[in-house]
């Protein structure tokens, strides 16, 4: 009987625990350059509005 509680004491102490530790990260990165994308693939086809690059012809 008591291994039966111990296993339900670590159980309930584990979920706990994960439950705690489970934090949400917000990250952002960073905008991509008319460099950044050419370098990685010279015959991107990209549009510049702005400040903003983007790719165009993406399937």
């Amino acid at each position: 009987m008591k291994k039966i509680q111990f296993l339900t004491f670590l159980l309930f102490a584990g979920s706990l625990l994960i439950a705690c530790s489970n934090k949400t990260i917000a990250s952002e990165s960073a905008k991509p350059t008319v460099k950044e994308i050419l370098k990685e693939d010279s015959n991107a086809d990209i549009i510049q509005l702005n400040d903003t690059v983007y790719k165009a012809g993406v399937d």
